[in-house]
């Protein structure tokens, strides 16, 4: 059984994974905060390149104001 407790505080009644103590859910996640950190770059850099290239609606040139 797994060794994780539920946010009730009582004990998980998953299996555990073959070789961890702990159930699919409640298993030590080490590599997930290294690989969003990179995609939350990512996604800033393709929004600031959009923003950059893609007029918002409603606004007007610089070469139409007089």
């Amino acid at each position: 059984m797994c060794g994780g407790v539920t946010v009730l505080g009582t004990k998980c009644k998953h299996m555990s994974l073959p070789g961890i103590l702990y159930c699919k859910k409640h298993r030590p996640h080490t590599n997930i905060d290294s690989s969003s950190d990179s995609v939350k770059r990512k996604l800033i850099d393709i929004m600031s390149t959009l923003e950059d290239a893609v007029p918002l609606e409603g606004s007007v040139p610089n070469e139409a104001t007089s």
